[in-house]
């Protein structure tokens, strides 16, 4: 447990993940499940869950050989395991997510794992966000249609003129929606699959990453 953070419904748990040559300590809720029994529709903690992608963006991450010129933000940041790779491959990323307590969630994983100073942020998508970056990164973001027209503008207001947005999910449903969405908005996009990596405990995913650039 991590005396900084308060107790939850059904505790919390710290276990080793192993990514690529990287073995992460992580704290997340022993039980994501309990934390439903006081949720909210409004307030659904799917910050407390590690979702198969994450993994996979990840070990993306942790392997890609170029390096983001500037600072990066991470969407949806939940428990972090994202956003800790990109601090352990050198990338300086700010945290951030729509829930204050899984930004809190965050921070706490990556001081873990020897990053006392990661910067945090608490980010509604429907306001300007803070300052703009070089590179956005974000896993499983766009399975909700009603939050795709304030991710598209959100990237519109947070990227650089010459930055990229890298999304990852596992094809949902509503992924191609907000892919044509994000073309008839302006975006060129590429895609690539990333390595179907066999985790303990978690099958082999078949994950995506897109690259959004602005169209010229």
């Amino acid at each position: 447990m991590i005396a900084d953070l308060p107790e939850v419904a059904g505790g919390w748990r710290v276990e080793r993940i192993h990514v690529g040559q990287h073995d992460f300590k992580i704290c997340r809720p022993a039980d994501p499940d309990a934390l439903l029994d006081v949720a909210t529709d409004d307030n659904i903690p799917y910050w407390a869950y590690l979702w198969p992608t994450s993994y996979d963006l990840a070990a993306w991450i942790l392997e890609s050989e170029s390096q983001p010129s500037g600072a990066v933000l991470e969407l949806g940041c939940g428990i972090g395991l994202v956003g800790v790779a990109g601090l352990t491959a050198g990338w300086q990323v700010t945290l951030s997510d729509y829930e204050p307590f899984a930004v809190q969630v965050a921070l706490a994983n990556a001081r873990l794992n020897g990053f006392p100073n990661a910067q945090g942020s608490i980010l509604d998508w429907r306001e300007s966000p803070p300052q703009q970056y070089a590179t956005i990164v974000g896993c499983d973001v766009t399975y909700e249609r009603a939050d795709h027209k304030p991710l598209l503008n959100l990237l519109d207001a947070a990227l650089l003129p010459d930055g990229t947005a890298w999304l990852a999910d596992c094809n949902r449903a509503a992924t191609e929606e907000f892919l044509t969405a994000a073309r008839e908005h302006g975006d060129e996009i590429s895609s690539r699959d990333l390595p179907a990596i066999d985790f303990p405990d978690r099958p082999k995913s078949a994950s995506v990453v897109r690259r959004l650039t602005r169209r010229n």
